[in-house]
């Protein structure tokens, strides 16, 4: 599951008393609701070159200083997740091909495991090490 909702200035609100609007339309009348769901909504998310798009510019509209925080804090997590995400798949990666193999079918095994265990059954590396096989582990839990 994703820890935010991405909004696209094209995009409606699934939520609230403006539920059924783009976020676009909003600007033209309640700029202050949307800098408030940065702040309070906590999965609520503009996407990250929304600032900078010519439609949003045009209506004028800036993020007050929390919300600024809050977006600027929001976009770090995403970042800081995806280049876990990335460290992750290069040690597996060269874990696997030390062992002789080729590096996408082992991230691919271990995202699968991952998606599967929940962190259940420890780490891919170990499960791996210790004789587990991705097929044995579906059969196990149901897949």
């Amino acid at each position: 599951m994703e820890k935010f909702d991405e909004y696209h200035f094209t995009d409606s609100l699934d939520f609230g008393k403006y539920k059924g609007k783009t976020i676009l339309e909003i600007m033209d009348f309640d700029s202050d609701y949307l800098n408030w769901c940065l702040i309070h909504r906590e999965r609520f998310l503009f996407d990250a070159n929304f600032l900078e798009y010519e439609e949003v510019k045009e209506k004028k509209f800036s993020l007050n200083k929390n919300a600024q925080k809050a977006y600027d804090r929001k976009h770090n997590e995403i970042y800081k997740d995806y280049i876990e995400y990335q460290n992750r798949n290069q040690h597996l990666t060269n874990e696997y091909i030390e062992n002789g193999g080729s590096g996408s079918s082992w991230i691919s095994e271990a995202n699968t495991f991952d998606a599967l265990t929940d962190g259940q059954y420890g780490n891919y590396s170990d499960f791996r090490r210790n004789g587990g096989e991705i097929d044995d582990l579906k059969d196990k839990i149901g897949e």
